[in-house]
């Protein structure tokens, strides 16, 4: 009787360290989704981003464009706002009290980030990857000016990617844009542009010159 009680308080033991390991890993590998705030995996060449951008400079552009909307409500300044790092967990509080500076990284904490982070999700075809650390007072201890964020283009058979400092969600939208093989470019309220008037930003933010291209 004794050896069958044993036996029954080791299978009790084993299923919940085992239940206790399978919630561990599964919160890690949600922690790390979390955190890595990237777009899809597959990339395309760098080569093939240049064909693409020449085609789109050669291409006629859109005559019909809407001129979007008229009147609009102006966001209230926001006071403060607390920033919890993807990389790190570490929580940063930001204030607008502090001067410009504090202000516009405010808004970037508030607005900016979480519209990049939206957009990022909705690119194909190209591995991009955000870069917020900056704003992360445990990951830049030592930044002395207002934060920023960057991107980072991995191309399939590349070994270093390239970094942009400074983007902003309007310029994941004209990327996104351009890689779904639009011809316009949405702003706010509505406003629509040709995509190849934002064609120079688009070289630095995917770090080409299609100039080079086009005299081979």
């Amino acid at each position: 009787m004794g050896y069958v009680i044993a036996a029954i308080a080791l299978l009790f033991v084993a299923l919940f360290f085992g239940f206790s390991r399978v919630n561990a890993e599964n919160g890690k590998a949600k922690t790390q989704e979390k955190s890595a705030i990237v777009s899809e995996v597959q990339s395309m060449r760098e080569s093939e981003i240049k064909e693409r951008l020449l085609k789109l400079a050669k291409s006629p552009p859109p005559t019909k464009l809407s001129r979007g909307a008229m009147c609009y409500d102006p966001a209230m300044p926001l006071a403060k706002t607390e920033y919890v790092c993807p990389k790190c967990g570490e929580k940063t509080l930001y204030t607008s009290d502090d001067g410009p500076r504090s202000a516009k990284a405010t808004r970037s904490v508030r607005m900016e980030i979480p519209a990049c982070r939206r957009i990022v999700k909705q690119i194909k075809g190209l591995k991009i990857q955000l870069d917020e650390t900056q704003f992360c007072a445990k990951c830049a201890p030592d930044l002395k000016e207002v934060p920023k964020i960057c991107l980072v283009v991995h191309y399939e058979g590349e070994k270093e990617p390239h970094r942009v400092e400074g983007v902003t969600s309007e310029d994941l939208k004209i990327l996104q844009e351009f890689l779904a093989g639009k011809d316009k470019h949405e702003g706010d309220f509505g406003l629509e542009t040709p995509l190849k008037n934002h064609i120079e930003r688009l070289e630095q933010l995917l770090g080409v010159k299609i100039a080079d291209t086009e005299n081979k």
